[in-house]
């Protein structure tokens, strides 16, 4: 084969590259959002979202409450039923705009179903999936009625304040009511998400019906 032979086959091929579709994946749209450990099941959680380009996040039929925090993040709040015995998966599905990346995240907080407080946050990962239509199921367990959980009703506590430092807004509750809600939640020396989720359960009116967060 001659030089010229050989230039131009070098171009056909060129020419040939060229005209190839290169198949990008498309961002934007809908993500399921998992947390990712060595437990399937799990009571609450507390987590910060990278905020540019996050839309709006969804978790039907669990409690999820969102506060911004400036234009850089979102501090989230999740629980699974605390009536619910056995927990769940902590997932949700968070909207993005064209072409955005699903966020990063940090994983601040997490307590098991029983509403003992998880150690070693280093362990724990939020992770992204395209998510697929009616992705989130609520799983069937066993509730516990108010009446069977011998309920004391907090009457001088709402949600709003008992919430309020897991969502970075400061202290809600006097040190007083702190330890009375850890006396009567898991007990372990201070108020954390488990003494949350055990005083939802005590107190089902309580219970807020947020299950999405938007700008």
């Amino acid at each position: 084969m001659t030089m010229r032979c050989v230039l131009c086959a070098l171009l056909a091929g060129l020419a040939a590259t060229a005209c190839v579709d290169v198949t990008e994946p498309v961002l934007g749209g809908d993500y399921m959002g998992s947390l990712q450990s060595s437990n399937a099941q799990e009571g609450a959680a507390v987590f910060n979202l990278a905020r540019p380009g996050l839309q709006s996040l969804s978790a039907p039929g669990r409690i999820l409450i969102g506060r911004a925090r400036g234009a850089d993040s979102v501090r989230v709040l999740m629980i699974n039923d605390p009536r619910v015995l056995v927990g769940g998966p902590i997932s949700f599905v968070a909207r993005m705009e064209s072409g955005q990346a699903p966020p990063a995240s940090q994983v601040l907080a997490v307590v098991a179903p029983d509403n003992d407080h998880r150690l070693f946050m280093i362990d724990y990962r939020i992770h992204f999936t395209r998510a697929e239509p009616s992705a989130i199921r609520v799983s069937e367990a066993r509730v516990r009625s108010a009446e069977n959980a011998n309920a004391v009703t907090e009457s001088a506590i709402t949600f709003a304040r008992a919430a309020s430092e897991f969502l970075g807004e400061g202290p809600g509750l006097s040190a007083e009511e702190r330890e009375v809600l850890d006396g009567r939640g898991n007990s372990d020396g201070g108020y954390d998400l488990g003494d949350l989720r055990y005083f939802l359960a005590r107190n089902p009116s309580q219970i807020p019906t947020s299950s999405s967060w938007s700008p």
